[in-house]
């Protein structure tokens, strides 16, 4: 599993729960070592601004306060690679003159126009 995968399945156990998780149930969860584990966590708290503490009485980690249910993670990450074949393709297919593939095309137009919002 990779970094990224690791951080928002961290990211959806501690939404799932009110109360906090033990680290053992995190790696459990995550499928990786105690290291790795407390990196994930490192990671999320510090690179994505993260509300996650530690609770020493119930010896686990959670959300604090008011930002356990504000907080989220970002959604789409595009490269620039990635981001401009999108924009080529939602210029294509804006250029497709109206016909017989309309009704099929003008979804996939529509999930182009919000991604690229």
């Amino acid at each position: 599993m990779d970094k990224l995968n690791r951080i928002y399945k961290l990211h959806h156990l501690f939404r799932a729960r009110r109360l906090p998780v033990p680290l053992v149930r995190i790696q459990e969860e995550l499928g990786c070592s105690e290291r790795t584990a407390r990196r994930v966590i490192a990671e999320l708290r510090d690179d994505f601004g993260a509300p996650v503490e530690y609770v020493r009485d119930r010896n686990g980690f959670h959300y604090t306060g008011q930002d356990q249910d504000s907080f989220e993670l970002p959604g789409l990450w595009f490269s620039p690679d990635e981001l401009y074949a999108l924009l080529t393709s939602h210029q294509l297919l804006d250029a497709l003159q109206p016909g017989l593939f309309t009704p099929y095309i003008a979804p996939i137009r529509e999930r182009l126009k919000s991604l690229l919002t």
